[in-house]
């Protein structure tokens, strides 16, 4: 993965001219909302991926990094807006430099040092821009904690690469919806010849015995050999003398009485009105019925898009990422209206099937008629059948029902159809009723007719189930494989997220678990909330909480994908809600954990951003102040260095209230620290906004305290030396103390009054070399850290983080007796205390400041 090396930005979003050094290390950039920290962010994200994400998403149909990339005075000059970046490839051992300018944003200038790496450089940085999910804001924080199962599911397998499991399950799913709905209209089918057969036969079930007894009957009475079998069905009508002019009564009343009760059916009819409901809410809001019609051209064109024109319109785009882009917000609209389309596709199914079933039955019917030679009946028979079979033919698309919907309904059993029906009924009643023979030969013509359609759809259907039940085994087959693999590596991501967020939360969640669990495209997250149970991370968590949470997941999941070669992030002001204790733990978690990841980090909190540069998250020089923005000048720069540096270029030029300004902010923030760190007693406030003035004296009276105790401590042992060393160290901090009482007034008055006639330079140089000399009284002079007690419950030692400065609190036991031991005098006689072995077994005297 990459590093950042350098960044040069010229007229993009709202930087003039700005030029960075990352030089491979974290960097932090600090300022006011809308001063330009985003825009870096913008830069860096352009250059790798010739994007930018903030220009994308719900509500920005009309913004496009060609247009609204450059400053907006160069709106109309996007060949100036132009970004390079350097950065370093690790596993190429690779310096490359990436110039974009926003008029060609897919079209990037790559540079490398040796050429014969360019081939393998340019696809390093092609997979980069194919996922840049390196750069990380607050509402993608949210989206992973508090987004739906399914939303949280695409983002998590689009993070690790997974999108293919996505795709491959919506291909498998279609293929078995689709068998499925094959296996159902084939039952229905059956269904339908089944109950035409029974209705021929007169029975109740389709059992062979019963089906042969019924033609058996007929055989007899025709003097014809007892059949014994049903296969093959037209060795059923052996012997039978073909004769058209024969029907059968009692059978074209039973069919009549069954096609009427199929016409009438209430599912037909509700699934009819069902379609015509939906129908009326698509008329309702013609967006919705825009994006129906146009949701299979958009579909269309995305598969056949290979370059920057448009197949639909042939109009050119900018480029081809452009055009998809502007195709796909079309078909996310056009899904909006799936609902009513499924429903209307599931409706007209439902009727094709019933359609199907007295188109079925009215065949028979019609036969009969034209048998009995009455013609205007077959006719009218004939054409509604067509007409059936025409809405038939509307139920198979949308646009066929949108333009045919007058005749839903209209035509399947009108008056005149029920007219035309009575009149068949008479007319086959007034049959006669001794035509025996030809009665029996006609029945049993029609059984083998119906016997034969049944088989056929008895195949039909098992082929279908068959299918059907293959399509679902071969679902569940991925599924369970996909499982599998998303459960081991949830696992992984599941601990990794649980250790994050127990290590910035150990102070009141340290037995944090949490519980990601993958379904059929989706991934459900339940977090703990004090030993209360597993819930949802929006049920209890706080605010704070859940950007925590949120960073920790993108944490934990980027560390799974990329494992050592997690080199980079950006953080775009990601823990606005995070408190000042959580923070820093996420400065030690970001060093301990991540120690070979570039962090590049924006916020508008000062606190912070001293809380990164004292934990050395952020070495000196590598981190900028933004002060402010226009639009003529863009950012208002200053290099971050240390406060005293800040406060001694403010007094360089005679800016005594930058100086006062600044040094009351570092001297709040380090109260802040040290009344955490010493534990200082502090007057409560309900608000928790506790100034200067009321943590400082606090401060100061706990380390004094501490040193008082650490002088004693040393008294006890005997360890001359030590407590040499404490009282040294005592004095200068009673001295610096005084010193900085004296002065303390003129830092208030800076600051509250603002009476700078009287309160020169010279003055405040006074002010700033006091309260200098009482904080390093109170750092380590090796690693500057604060000497803190080394446990908050019962300390038995103020040391700092390198250990070279460490202050003995532990008392020695009681009746020890101390050995003073003999001062000797050095070969440069300078004199030294030299301690002697201790008698008591075990027992070491407290270690030297």
């Amino acid at each position: 993965m990459i590093q950042l090396v350098e960044i040069d930005i010229e007229q993009f979003r709202g930087i003039r001219n700005l030029k960075l050094e990352f030089n491979r290390e974290s960097f932090g950039i600090q300022g006011p909302n809308g001063a330009g920290k985003s825009g870096v962010i913008d830069a860096i994200e352009f250059a790798l991926t010739g994007d930018v994400s903030r220009l994308g998403g719900t509500g920005t149909k009309e913004l496009s990094v060609k247009k609204h990339g450059p400053h907006v005075d160069y709106a109309n000059k996007p060949q100036a807006a132009v970004v390079r970046l350097t950065v370093y490839l690790a596993n190429l051992d690779e310096t490359a430099t990436i110039t974009r300018t926003a008029d060609a944003p897919a079209k990037p200038q790559i540079l490398v040092r040796d050429p014969s790496t360019h081939t393998k450089v340019v696809e390093a940085l092609d997979q980069v821009a194919k996922h840049p999910e390196i750069a990380l804001t607050r509402r993608e924080i949210v989206a992973f904690i508090l987004a739906t199962e399914s939303e949280r599911a695409e983002r998590v397998q689009v993070l690790l690469r997974l999108s293919w499991i996505k795709k491959t399950r919506a291909a498998l799913t279609k293929a078995r919806n689709t068998c499925r709905g094959g296996a159902k209209a084939a039952k229905e089918a059956l269904h339908a010849s089944e109950e035409s057969l029974k209705a021929h036969l007169q029975i109740a079930d389709l059992e062979e015995p019963s089906i042969l007894n019924a033609i058996n009957k007929r055989r007899e009475l025709l003097g014809l050999t007892t059949a014994d079998k049903t296969l093959p069905a037209n060795e059923l009508a052996d012997g039978l003398m073909a004769s058209s002019a024969v029907v059968n009564k009692q059978s074209v009343l039973n069919d009549l009485a069954v096609l009427i009760k199929a016409a009438k059916d209430t599912d037909l009819v509700d699934a009819l009105v069902d379609i015509q409901s939906h129908l009326e809410v698509l008329d309702d809001n013609p967006n919705l019925w825009k994006a129906v019609r146009s949701q299979s051209l958009l579909e269309a064109g995305l598969g056949l898009i290979e370059d920057e024109l448009c197949p639909l319109c042939d109009h050119a785009w900018n480029d081809e990422q452009q055009l998809r882009t502007h195709l796909m917000e079309k078909l996310k609209k056009a899904k909006q209206a799936s609902q009513h389309l499924d429903a209307i596709k599931q409706a007209a199914t439902t009727a094709s099937n019933k359609i199907d079933s007295v188109c079925s039955l009215a065949t028979p019917l019609r036969r009969a008629a034209g048998r009995l030679e009455l013609n205007s009946e077959e006719q009218a028979l004939t054409d509604w059948t067509a007409s059936l079979a025409e809405i038939r033919g509307y139920l198979r698309s949308v646009e066929g029902l949108c333009a045919n919907r007058d005749q839903l309904g209209t035509t399947l059993f009108s008056p005149d159809v029920e007219d035309l029906l009575s009149k068949l009924e008479i007319q086959f009643q007034s049959l006669p009723d001794d035509e025996s023979l030809n009665a029996a030969r006609s029945f049993v013509s029609v059984a083998v007719e119906r016997i034969q359609k049944w088989q056929q759809c008895q195949l039909d259907a098992e082929e279908s189930a068959a299918a059907s039940q293959l399509a679902q085994t071969t679902y569940d087959a991925f599924w369970d494989a996909a499982r599998f693999v998303l459960e081991s590596v949830y696992a992984k991501i599941e601990d990794s997220f649980i250790e994050s967020y127990r290590f910035i939360n150990r102070d009141d969640e340290s037995s944090f678990v949490a519980s990601l669990t993958p379904d059929e495209g989706k991934l459900d997250l339940k977090v703990e909330f004090h030993g209360r149970g597993l819930f949802h991370p929006g049920a209890y968590h706080s605010e704070g909480h859940q950007d925590g949470m949120g960073l920790c997941l993108y944490l934990a999941l980027m560390r799974q994908q990329f494992g050592n070669e997690f080199r980079l992030v950006l953080l775009d002001d990601v823990v606005m809600s995070v408190d000042k204790v959580h923070r820093k733990q996420l400065c030690r978690l970001f060093k301990e954990e991540f120690p070979e990841t570039q962090f590049i980090i924006t916020t508008h909190d000062d606190a912070w951003f001293h809380q990164m540069c004292k934990a050395k998250l952020i070495k000196p020089g590598f981190g900028v102040r933004f002060r402010g923005w226009s639009v003529e000048d863009g950012p208002k720069v200053s290099t971050q260095t240390e406060v005293w540096d800040e406060v001694e270029k403010a007094l360089e030029v005679d800016k005594v209230p930058e100086a006062a300004a600044a040094l009351r902010r570092h001297l709040e923030f380090v109260a802040t620290e040290l009344a955490d760190g010493l534990q200082a007693q502090v007057t409560f406030r309900a608000d928790h906004d506790h100034s200067m003035g009321d943590l400082f004296p606090s401060v100061l009276k706990k380390f004094s305290k501490l040193l008082k105790q650490a002088k004693k401590v040393a008294s006890a042992w005997g360890d001359t030396e030590a407590e040499a060393s404490v009282v040294a160290l005592e004095s200068t901090f009673d001295s610096a103390r005084h010193e900085a009482d004296a002065e303390s007034w003129a830092v208030n008055k800076a600051i509250h009054y603002n009476a700078w006639a009287d309160f020169g330079k010279a003055d405040f140089e006074d002010v700033v070399n006091a309260y200098k000399s009482l904080l390093d009284c109170m750092a380590c002079s090796v690693c500057q850290q604060w000497l803190l007690p080394n446990t908050r419950q019962n300390p038995d030692a103020i040391r700092c983080e390198c250990g070279r400065t460490n202050l003995n609190l532990k008392k020695p036991p009681r009746g020890h007796k101390p050995r003073r031991p003999a001062a000797v005098v050095d070969q440069d006689t300078k004199p030294r205390v030299q301690r002697e072995l201790w008698n008591q077994e075990g027992e070491t005297p407290g270690s030297n400041l």
